[in-house]
């Protein structure tokens, strides 16, 4: 697993140093300067207007009394069910003088590109990431800290400050970091807006073949980006978040609105007509037109090939999790924990700089396996892994020792009870993991389209295609199959979630 992570960064690093231009001086020019900063503006608008809808919709359905809670909080998190390049197709085709809001209502909207058009979609999709840590941490919030705080005299803001910051900070960080990685990784927002981040330029230079080794050297920044980014968040963040009290936590009471409350109602509501009802009523819209023939038998190919891929990397993935957990949890030391982290690698690099490492290395080494079923599948469980590893953990942890003790006891060995014992017990969090990752290849763009097999189109990349040729009622279809099937798991994951609690 490490070795495939590695070895195509690697060759990635070997192709841009030794070529003819392969120099950093190469990289440090206005275009590459120029993309950088459009990546790091892009990440802190979508991280700012993210949590302007995010803190109040988690305040809301956490510490004031509403009805109709859990509809709301599952509203609020279905938006992670829209991938991001379909957002961007929705208000791009919503906008303009010929957009769907022209034709149907009458009413000319603003056409949604670049930056501003690449914000707007990315805050709708990555709000939720800020939503669902920040409610988990404000459904525990201690109320004795607050008390303290007005006992020595703090009102408002600097109650706050004092009080509850500290303890929803951790949580708010941890959803800061996945938003701003999925902007350094996010290619089909930024490449349908037509804003040039790092990724954006990454594909035009690979794609459009005009420079290859500037590529692999704007790759390797990305990667270098990301990097950074993972070390400043262990070092010098989760290392100084402590827990803010360690005695039995008494759960604050729900805060009455009063004639805040209606506000209130049409705060939600506007937030999940903005983020979800817009969006899937256009795509229903267009796929109101009669479709061609042809369009219906792509997209039950397309159909067939996303679910043959996400079943495939759903089966595979606990398989491949579990012994390394096992190991890791069961163990002590620097070892165990280092083992722990394998399966974070894949999820760490952006997954255009990883497509890109596969296609060249596999083109050098193996021509035999580019563009396979075996590479994309290989690939996918690289970048997906991490989405296995948290459901899995959870219950092992739980779990006695002694019952795999007793399996030893009489004569089963590891792989035996591995099999028969610890599997079985972990049938819960091993379906989790399995949604989670299939969910995640299903939305999966940039490595399904560089590195499938010739005619192997996925609902992911037949919307992308029809939606470079600017044909809406073509790839709506193929969105609203991603939305449903999305929409189903992260229902049931929600629902399942509530329950445990």
């Amino acid at each position: 697993m490490v070795v495939g992570v590695f070895a195509p960064l690697g060759y990635l690093a070997y192709f841009a140093l030794t070529s003819e231009t392969g120099s950093f001086a190469f990289v440090v020019r206005a275009q590459t300067l120029t993309a950088v900063w459009n990546t790091f503006a892009l990440a802190a608008a979508v991280l700012f207007f993210g949590t302007l809808i995010a803190a109040p919709y988690a305040f809301l359905t956490t510490r004031a009394r509403l009805r109709g809670e859990r509809l709301f909080v599952l509203l609020g998190a279905l938006p992670l069910a829209i991938p991001g390049y379909v957002l961007a197709m929705v208000w791009l085709g919503i906008g303009g003088d010929y957009g769907l809001s022209q034709r149907v209502l009458g009413v000319g909207l603003w056409r949604a590109n670049g930056f501003w058009g690449a914000t707007l979609a990315l805050t709708v999709y990555t709000f939720p990431y800020l939503f669902l840590n920040l409610r988990a941490a404000l459904t525990r919030l201690d109320p004795s800290l607050a008390e303290v705080a007005r006992s020595h005299g703090l009102r408002g803001w600097a109650l706050w400050r004092a009080a509850i910051l500290p303890q929803v900070r951790a949580a708010y960080l941890a959803g800061a970091l996945l938003v701003v990685l999925h902007v350094l990784a996010d290619f089909g927002v930024t490449s349908l807006m037509r804003f040039e981040t790092l990724s954006f330029a990454i594909y035009r230079q690979a794609q459009g073949a005009f420079d290859r080794t500037y590529a692999a050297w704007l790759s390797l920044v990305l990667v270098g980006l990301t990097a950074v980014l993972l070390f400043v968040d262990m070092r010098f963040l989760r290392g100084r978040l402590k827990p803010v009290s360690g005695a039995t936590i008494r759960f604050a009471p729900r805060v009455a609105l009063g004639r805040w409350t209606a506000p209130a109602y049409l705060y939600l509501v506007g937030v999940i007509g903005f983020s979800l009802l817009v969006p899937v009523a256009a795509l229903f819209l267009w796929a109101s037109q009669p479709p061609e023939f042809d369009s219906v038998i792509s997209w039950k190919h397309a159909m067939r090939n996303s679910l043959v891929l996400g079943v495939g990397a759903a089966v595979c993935a606990p398989a491949l999790v579990l012994p390394i957990l096992r190991v890791s949890v069961r163990r002590e030391g620097l070892w165990a924990r280092l083992l722990e982290r394998i399966p974070y690698l894949g999820y760490a690099i952006p997954p255009l700089p990883l497509a890109l490492a596969f296609v060249w290395l596999t083109l050098s080494v193996v021509p035999d396996l580019y563009q396979t079923l075996p590479l994309l599948l290989a690939a996918l469980l690289l970048r997906f892994l991490a989405e296995a590893v948290g459901p899995i953990r959870s219950l092992l942890m739980r779990l006695p020792e002694r019952v795999e003790e007793a399996s030893y006891a009489l004569g089963f060995g590891w792989l035996a009870t591995l099999r028969r014992v610890t599997a079985p017990l972990l049938r819960r969090g091993v379906l989790i993991a399995m949604a989670f990752v299939f969910l995640a290849v299903v939305k999966e763009l940039p490595l399904t389209l560089i590195l499938a097999p010739n005619g192997f189109d996925t609902l992911a990349t037949n919307v992308w295609t029809h939606m470079e040729e600017a044909h809406f009622a073509l790839a709506a279809p193929h969105a609203l199959a991603i939305l449903a099937v999305a929409g189903i798991f992260v229902t049931i994951l929600q629902f399942g979630e509530q329950e445990q609690k």
